[in-house]
């Protein structure tokens, strides 16, 4: 028998105890962070970490009721009590945090002010800020994460499906910020781009075509499982909306689901907390309204 198995010095010093959350002895193999804390924010950060097709525009409307400003893809979600002036001038800063998060090249990551980018705003969800989220979350490591999430082949094959509509756009792809030169980039799909060029395009289409379904889906799941062991536990809430299964969200009330996001980011429940937990009407995102 090893040494490491009586619990001598090998064991102190190199086994690890993995039946600790994730975090906790997984979060010290992580990266250093290249910058500082953000300091000086009104509100801390929410950051929405699930990828589209979880239920992310659900999160971004139920954190709106709770009076927040709620950014969800190109659209902000501002508080009924806020005015018309002030929610023109948070839409207007997250159109261009939105855009400088789509064009940014992944060697700035690291290093770029995210606090200043996203000051503006108490709550950011959907794309490009599932992408995102480890360096977002590095400059905010105080930030409440909630991470919407589904079966990884599910996600893949439901993905695909959704932006198949548009014959030039894809979803950029899990993880691929390894080797694209930027979101927008990512996004665009390989039908209009040729090779060489078209070996930088990392969206879920060329994944699926390239690696196929299984290969993609590890992609996926190593993504929320990024977040799952960088994030504390007591900082993060994890939904499946597409699960009936013991560790889902789907079989617990809705009230149940609204104090625990409530828990999360340290404020009462709005008046919605008595109703169901459904998110937007279609028309609120699809028409950019900012009052749903």
């Amino acid at each position: 028998m090893h040494a490491a198995a009586h619990g001598g010095a090998g064991a102190r010093a190199g086994v690890l105890n993995a039946s600790l959350p994730c975090p906790d002895w997984m979060r010290r193999f992580a990266p250093a962070p290249e910058v500082r804390p953000c300091r000086g924010r009104a509100r801390t950060l929410v950051i929405g970490a699930g990828n589209g097709n979880t239920g992310t525009s659900t999160v971004a409307w139920a954190l709106s009721r709770f009076g927040l400003v709620s950014a969800h893809w190109d659209v902000v979600l501002c508080p009924d009590q806020m005015a018309e002036a002030e929610c023109a001038r948070r839409q207007a800063s997250w159109k261009r945090a939105h855009a400088t998060m789509n064009t940014l090249h992944p060697s700035r990551y690291a290093s770029y002010d995210w606090c200043e980018l996203l000051r503006d705003l108490d709550a950011i969800n959907d794309m490009p800020v599932a992408d995102l989220a480890p360096f977002i979350y590095a400059a905010h490591p105080d930030a409440a994460v909630v991470l919407t999430l589904r079966n990884a082949t599910e996600w893949v094959v439901r993905r695909e499906a959704y932006t198949a509509r548009s014959p030039v756009f894809a979803n950029a792809a899990p993880m691929g910020w390894i080797t694209w030169d930027s979101v927008q980039k990512a996004n665009r799909a390989g039908a209009r781009v040729q090779p060489p060029q078209a070996d930088k395009v990392q969206n879920t289409r060329e994944y699926l075509k390239r690696l196929g379904v299984t290969a993609s889906a590890w992609a996926y799941f190593a993504q929320i499982a990024t977040i799952a062991c960088i994030v504390p536990p007591h900082r993060l809430l994890a939904i499946d909306f597409f699960n009936t299964g013991e560790h889902s969200h789907r079989g617990v009330d809705s009230r149940a689901l609204w104090r625990q996001l409530g828990g999360l980011i340290g404020m009462p429940l709005p008046v919605e907390a008595n109703g169901p937990f459904r998110g937007p009407p279609a028309w609120c995102l699809d028409r950019h309204k900012p009052r749903c």
